[in-house]
């Protein structure tokens, strides 16, 4: 049973980077028209929201920018698109 758990996790392991890679191309599609400061991450940023669909991911990055345009800024930083993670999965 062991070997084969820990099979499961490898193969798992393997599968979540993919899909992190694809939640990472998904936000950049949909952060395209948006001023981002030096701090984005979108890896970190997709490894906390593993398991979003891609409009989560595109909800993230809108409420990301009223943030930023609330707080008087121009430009997104990483500190509201994690703000934007709690606002969009918060309720999940």
């Amino acid at each position: 049973m062991y070997i084969t758990l820990s099979s499961w996790n490898i193969t798992f392991i393997k599968y979540r980077r993919y899909i992190n890679i694809f939640s990472i191309e998904i936000l950049k599609v949909h952060a395209r028209n948006v001023h981002l400061d030096e701090t984005v991450d979108f890896e970190n940023i997709a490894l906390a929201t593993s398991g979003a669909v891609g409009s989560d991911l595109a909800n993230m990055i809108n409420e990301a920018a009223i943030l930023a345009v609330k707080s008087g800024r121009s430009a997104v930083s990483q500190k509201d698109l994690l703000e934007a993670v709690e606002v969009v999965l918060g309720d999940e």
